[in-house]
């Protein structure tokens, strides 16, 4: 009699030889990145040891290879203290892929000319943090409101 050995092994993060009953997640999370407008969004929630983390891993590649920046961080205890600590770690967090893109905002020259040219910035975390600190309003209102342009 062979004896049954079972594939899964649990452990914070670690890849099951398997991954199982995820085909819908990952169906409906593959539609969501083609949207041209972003009107819908996902939140991945679930009690400690059910998979979130492996079923991450397993999106990302797929997000990269449809040209999304992935920015992934994991939020301890002593990270969400604040709202603003917590964005804080988030502007940190998306800095390290945005600082390689750069954007042009067109100046208009003074005087009675239209005039203008274009000033360059890098989405570091200088020029998020600027932006994010020109937005009125309370941290919790920023956090919730995702559609508001910060530029």
């Amino acid at each position: 009699m062979k004896i049954f050995l079972n594939p899964f092994k649990p452990g914070a993060g670690h890849r099951p030889p398997y991954l199982a009953g995820r085909t819908d997640e990952t169906h409906a999370f593959l539609k969501l990145l083609e949207q041209e407008t972003i009107l819908t969004n996902v939140v991945l929630t679930g009690l400690r040891g059910v998979g979130k983390t492996v079923l991450l891993e397993d999106w990302k590649p797929q997000a990269m290879v449809k040209k999304w920046l992935w920015v992934g961080t994991d939020l301890s205890e002593s990270a969400s203290i604040s709202e603003e600590m917590l964005v804080l770690r988030l502007l940190t967090d998306l800095s390290v892929v945005t600082s390689s893109i750069t954007i042009s905002k067109p100046v208009l020259s003074m005087g009675f000319s239209n005039a203008s040219s274009d000033q360059k910035y890098s989405l570091n975390y200088e020029q998020l943090n600027h932006m994010y600190r020109a937005v009125p309003g309370l941290p919790s209102d920023k956090l919730k409101l995702p559609e508001r342009a910060w530029v």
